[in-house]
C-alpha cells in the first residue's frame, strides 16, 4: 500500500469515527468532539474525568466497541458480501454491546432503551451512601470483650488489641511486631494472643470481636487446609 493509500485509509477511518462519535450515537458522555487524529481522540476520551463508576466503565469500553464495529463492518465490506457500512445498524450494535457489558458489571443499574438515554443516565448517576451505627454493646457481668486486629505488608506485620470489661473500661491493650507470611496469619496470631492473655489472667469467659471472616469461619469449623494456620487455629479453638 502506497503512502497516499495509507493516508486516504486513515482519513476514512477518522471520518467514520467522527460520524459514529458525534452524529450517530447522539450522546456526548461529557466529551467535546473536535477534528483530530484517532490517537488524540482516544487518548482524550480515556482521559476524561468520570462522574461515577458506571460513567467510567462506559468511557473506557465505548471507544473499543466503536473501533471494533468499524473494523467488523470494514471486513464485511472488503471480504464479505456487504456493499457499504450500515451506520444505523452499527449504532444499535454499539449501544447493545455497551449496555450488555454495563449490565453484567452493574446488574441493578437500568440504562434505558436508547443510546441517548444511556448517556444521560450514566452521567446523572450518583452513589447512594450507606451506613450503619457501630456502638459498644454492654456485656454481662464477669465477661470481657477482646478486640484484635493486624496489619501485613510485604512480610512486615504487626498485631494489636484491647481487652475491656462490661463497663467498657480498658483492662489491657497490646501492640507488637511479628513475623508471618500472610494477612490471615497475622489476624490468627492476634486472636490467639488476646485469648491466651485472658485465660492466663483469670478471665475464663470472654467475647472475641475480629474483622476477619476467614479466621472466624476457621474457628467455627475448627479446621483449615492451610497448614501454617492450623497450629494457630487449633490453639485458639
Amino acid at each position: 500500500m502506497s503512502k497516499r493509500e495509507k493516508l486516504s485509509s486513515m482519513c476514512s477511518w477518522i471520518v467514520k469515527l467522527q460520524y459514529i462519535c458525534g452524529n450517530s450515537l447522539r450522546g456526548t458522555l461529557g466529551i467535546q468532539y473536535r477534528n483530530e487524529t484517532v490517537n488524540d481522540k482516544l487518548s482524550r476520551w480515556w482521559g476524561t474525568n468520570s462522574k461515577n463508576v458506571v460513567h467510567k466503565l462506559v468511557l473506557q469500553i465505548t471507544p473499543i466497541v466503536i473501533c471494533w464495529e468499524l473494523w467488523r463492518q470494514r471486513c464485511s465490506c472488503k471480504y464479505g458480501g456487504q456493499k457499504k457500512i450500515w451506520h444505523r445498524r452499527m449504532e444499535h450494535q454499539i449501544w447493545w454491546t455497551v449496555q450488555l457489558a454495563t449490565s453484567l458489571t452493574f446488574p441493578n443499574c437500568s440504562l434505558g432503551n436508547t443510546w441517548g438515554e444511556l448517556c444521560d443516565i450514566v452521567e446523572r448517576l450518583r452513589p447512594t451512601p450507606k451506613w450503619k451505627i457501630v456502638k459498644w454493646i454492654k456485656l454481662p457481668n464477669g465477661i470481657v470483650k477482646i478486640n484484635t486486629d493486624g496489619s501485613f505488608v510485604r512480610e512486615k506485620a504487626g498485631i494489636g488489641g484491647i481487652v475491656r470489661n462490661e463497663q467498657g473500661k480498658m483492662i489491657m491493650a497490646f501492640s507488637m511486631p511479628i513475623s508471618c507470611s500472610s494477612n490471615n496469619q497475622e489476624e490468627a496470631v492476634a486472636t490467639k494472643f488476646g485469648i491466651q492473655w485472658c485465660l492466663q489472667n483469670g478471665f475464663q469467659e470472654c467475647i472475641l470481636e475480629i474483622d476477619s471472616l476467614i479466621i472466624t469461619d476457621m474457628r467455627k469449623m475448627r479446621s483449615t487446609r492451610n497448614l501454617k494456620l492450623k497450629a494457630v487455629i487449633d490453639d485458639i479453638s
